[in-house]
């Protein structure tokens, strides 16, 4: 009897050893037309080996063994893939000497589309994981990652500020501590990267800088980059994929900018920050933000062989899509197309800050501090027809447009608070909205569809607030993403003499033939600007409110109770004292509204339409719309639907060219 005894407490023993082990972290990095890595994780010393083939539960193909060893990143190629292909593919692990292997999950990936194709990718905000409670939940980000998973995305991206080694105390900076930062989004990436290739973008608060190099391997940069290119798989330049050839010291390749071709898109992505010889935006060390950046913003660059390599990229690809990330617009400040004329982006100084917030000046002084470039980088994106730029640093979801080019900032992807941050720097666009959730873009060859995805857990469900609805969605097609591009405008003379000829110059460019150009211009001086409608609401006081009594007439709409007041000394700026109250009302827009009684002139070149609200009380799905009808029925521009509460908040809506009539 001890004897069967001792044996069946041994047979319990193995298997617990057995079931004790940790499901290695799989994350694949580069793919490719045929190959495509993992990168693999154990906490354990393991032996493995990776089978997969085409179709689900059916692996044809596998690796040689492989032995990984506990909290070292190994990298294991499958190869011999073939193009426009999903493949099926798991692990196969042990422990030294057990007899049988354990199995992962089955995980998925699929190689590069062919053009004509339709494909699906993500892309996250700044997920700074090191702002606990304040921008990012743990539980939160997971269910975004997993939310975002369920999309089957070809490819997963983060924008920057995701390995933020910055907040780590000064006298606690090391290789080690540096890795752990890189190790600690292990556990959450991998929840998508496992069958969705990850591309990183490098941000501000990474500290993996040029700035930063003191000629040892002892120093942050070092540390960061080496930890960012051995934990997760980034691409080098090869037939498959370009980027930065330079090799830097203790370091390698740093992986920090490339591009490559899926279906019909051309995907770039760009970093000011191991190209700039000052700190682009806040110093190492500096936790309150006192030190002194940088004396002149031109400082910070891209620098000529990243302009030189972007120029071409997008020169000569011939994708019918072309879009560009970047963690932020020159990496550092706030906004968007609001930042797009500014030094080496557009090739104005700003005079009054080293900052977007100081008086533009007149000077164009692009020429001087960037003589080997042909165009600052907005140009470049113009003439080149960038479908979309994506960016993001500040923290919240913006939609813009400048000269044909859509601007997308993107939102945190685990703020459990909802903020809606950094508005303010936001003065012209076209949408903008709270955190959270992520950007999913759907690209086929009629267009290119991208959906803000909002993201809840399960406790914060409810009315209004769905776990993976859609927020906000527009799309893209070829013609209004692809506009002509008017470049090397030349006058000569330069300054015009009463009585002779002007000579203007132009180059046209557009994906189609360009028939004919017509020059428009005006000897009267400079356009003018005109307010076609102006509403400081009422005169007096008074509950309920009709509609009158205002400088415009108002057409009002509600179900039950009327919600509308004008309250006395409540306006926001000049006019009337009165301003619009509003509480109560119902979970459906349509049951409380307020509409011009008439329509508003919007004939001209462009238009704009601003407003104030202060939100005071607001919780879950409660919130404000501005919407309108140029024509075709209400369409919502701007709004503000998920209880989000400040002050007094000017919000400012670009007409699109749907939206204003034939130029006056």
């Amino acid at each position: 009897m001890k004897t069967t005894l001792s044996l069946v407490l041994a047979f319990l023993a193995t298997s617990e050893v057995r079931a004790a082990l940790d499901t290695p972290n799989l994350v694949l990095g580069r793919p490719t037309d045929s190959t495509i890595a993992v990168n693999a994780l154990a906490e354990t010393n393991l032996v493995t080996y990776f089978e997969y083939g085409t179709q689900s539960t059916v692996y044809v193909d596998q690796t040689v063994v492989t032995n990984l060893i506990a909290n070292q990143p190994t990298e294991v190629n499958l190869s011999t893939l073939q193009p426009d292909t999903r493949y099926y593919y798991r692990l196969e692990y042990k422990l030294a000497g057990d007899t049988s292997y354990q199995t992962t999950p089955e995980y998925t990936f699929h190689t590069q589309r062919a053009p004509g194709s339709s494909f699906t990718f993500c892309i996250q905000g700044d997920s700074h994981p090191e702002r606990v409670n304040t921008m990012f939940d743990a539980g939160h980000y997971s269910n975004t990652l997993l939310t975002a998973a369920v999309d089957q995305p070809d490819f997963y991206m983060t924008i920057g500020d995701d390995f933020s080694v910055d907040r780590i105390p000064t006298n606690q900076l090391s290789a080690s501590t540096v890795i752990d930062r890189y190790i600690l989004q292990r556990p959450y990436l991998g929840l998508i990267g496992n069958s969705a290739p990850l591309f990183l973008v490098n941000g501000n608060h990474e500290q993996a800088a040029a700035y930063l190099l003191d000629g040892t391997s002892n120093n942050v940069a070092v540390w960061a980059q080496t930890a960012r290119n051995s934990y997760y798989s980034e691409p080098a330049p090869n037939g498959f994929y370009t980027g930065n050839t330079n090799v830097v010291q203790f370091i390698g390749l740093l992986r920090n900018y490339y591009a490559w071709t899926w279906g019909d898109a051309l995907f770039v992505t760009i970093d000011p920050y191991w190209s700039s010889p000052v700190c682009v935006d806040n110093v190492l060390g500096d936790d309150q933000g006192t030190g002194a950046k940088r004396t002149n913003v031109w400082d910070v660059t891209h620098g000529d062989p990243q302009f030189q390599w972007l120029k071409t990229t997008l020169e000569q690809s011939t994708a019918k899509y072309k879009f560009v990330f970047a963690h932020h617009v020159l990496g550092t400040g706030r906004g968007g197309i609001e930042e797009a004329q500014d030094y080496e982006w557009g090739g104005y100084s700003v005079a009054g800050s080293t900052e977007n917030f100081g008086t533009k000046v007149t000077t164009y002084d692009f020429p001087t501090y960037r003589p080997l470039w042909a165009m600052p980088i907005h140009q470049l994106m113009v003439s080149n027809h960038v479908t979309i730029f994506f960016q993001g640093h500040d923290h919240i979801f913006v939609r813009g447009q400048l000269d044909g080019v859509t601007y997308v900032t993107l939102p945190n992807p685990a703020d459990p608070n909802y903020s809606l941050f950094n508005s303010d720097a936001y003065t012209s666009y076209i949408y903008k909205t709270n955190n959270s959730g992520y950007v999913r873009v759907n690209v086929s060859l009629a267009q290119v569809k991208v959906d803000y995805v909002r993201t809840y857990l399960p406790s914060e469900e409810g009315p209004g607030r769905t776990n993976g609805m859609v927020d906000y969605s527009f799309t893209l097609s070829t013609s209004n993403s692809q506009p002509p591009a008017i470049t090397n405008v030349t006058t000569s003379p330069g300054v015009p003499v009463e009585g002779s000829p002007t000579w203007i110059t132009a180059l046209v460019t557009d994906a189609v033939g360009v028939a004919s150009v017509t020059l428009r211009y005006s000897t009267g001086g400079p356009g003018v600007t005109n307010t076609v409608f102006l509403e400081t609401m009422a005169t007096n006081s008074v509950k309920p409110w009709t509609g009158t009594g205002c400088d415009e007439a108002w057409t009002v709409t509600y179900t039950g109770s009327n919600p509308f007041q004008q309250i006395s000394n409540a306006n926001y700026g000049g006019g009337n004292t009165n301003g619009l109250a509003f509480k109560g009302g119902t979970t459906n827009l349509a049951d409380s509204m307020i509409t011009t009684a008439g329509g508003i002139n919007a004939s001209g070149n462009s238009g704009t339409v601003s407003f104030a609200v202060l939100a005071n009380g607001l919780t879950t799905n409660t919130g404000w719309a501005m919407q309108l009808n140029s024509g075709t029925g209400f369409t919502t521009r701007v709004s503000e639907l998920t209880g989000s509460n400040h002050t007094w908040q000017v919000y400012n809506y670009s007409l699109l060219p749907g939206d204003l009539l034939t130029p006056a």
